[in-house]
């Protein structure tokens, strides 16, 4: 495996990996039933985030416990 060079190709990869693991960590949350948050940095510090059931829920329960 090597680093992607390119800008654009660096975007591209990037977007669909990002994709691919927001979908696998669906899939983990449904199957093993737990709640799950993820967020992912991207090189131009774009933040990406994913929460399942909801972002919004889980911090809730993380901030007030």
């Amino acid at each position: 495996m090597a680093r992607v060079e390119k800008a654009s190709d660096f975007l591209v990869t990037f977007s669909k990996r990002r994709c691919g693991l927001f979908t696998t960590v669906n899939k983990l949350s449904i199957l093993c039933g737990v709640e799950i948050a993820m967020t992912v940095f991207s090189g131009s510090i774009k933040i990406y985030s994913f929460g399942h059931p909801s972002l919004e829920n889980l911090f809730n329960f993380i901030l007030f416990q």
